[in-house]
């Protein structure tokens, strides 16, 4: 087999394609867990739209990473997130009304906007986001789990910033003795059911609001 020496020019574009992955490995903001990528995803798209022209899509790979936000900031969007998931949930529950452009009123479409756009110091101060209901009505709040869900450290190597998501199932939720024993049996199932899908699913619902968002 006779292996001929690589062209000049192949040597350049070779050079080239080196050049462009040293741009796109450029000194941005990288996640230190193991569960944030949606969120950054989210955080990058945000900060890309708040953007002023196409002088910051050139300047993306230059930018110092003082410029762009941070983990801390991208864990507090995480709870924001959960936390409007569980608010919706919470109307929808005590509205009967399931879909979200309706649920989306002037309060809550505001709680969204500052959720999505403020800064981190922004996010909180906000007095309409300070109180965080996890429960929809009629759920007792003795039985209730934590909102949003802790990240629980796992054993990993010394010095690793990877830590996993661990979300409890939810207990079994029994509203109050009034009422025969055939209701108070239907309702349990129903708010368990229901509780189990506001901590389970948080991210889903959050990601149906973005949608919508982006829709409307």
């Amino acid at each position: 087999v006779v292996c001929s020496a690589p062209s000049t020019s192949s040597i350049i574009g070779a050079a080239k394609a080196a050049q462009a992955l040293q741009v796109v490995d450029a000194d941005v903001p990288k996640q230190r867990n193991g569960y944030d990528c949606g969120i950054f995803l989210l955080e990058f798209v945000t900060s890309l739209i708040q953007g002023v022209g196409a002088e910051m899509l050139q300047e993306l790979g230059t930018r110092s990473l003082h410029d762009w936000f941070d983990q801390e900031h991208v864990s507090h969007r995480r709870h924001e997130l959960q936390r409007l998931a569980c608010l919706l949930q919470q109307k929808a529950h005590s509205s009967g009304k399931g879909d979200i452009g309706r649920l989306l009123d002037g309060e809550m479409r505001d709680n969204v906007t500052t959720a999505m756009t403020g800064r981190r110091a922004d996010l909180q101060t906000h007095t309409g986001l300070k109180r965080r209901p996890c429960m929809p009505t009629g759920i007792s709040s003795k039985a209730k789990p934590s909102c949003p869900p802790k990240a629980m450290k796992t054993s990993q190597p010394e010095g690793s910033a990877i830590s996993a998501l661990a979300v409890k199932a939810s207990p079994s939720f029994r509203p109050g003795v009034e009422g025969s024993i055939g209701r108070r049996h239907s309702e349990s199932e129903v708010e368990s059911a229901l509780a189990s899908e506001v901590y389970d699913h948080a991210a889903v619902e959050a990601e149906a609001i973005l949608t919508q968002l982006a829709v409307l």
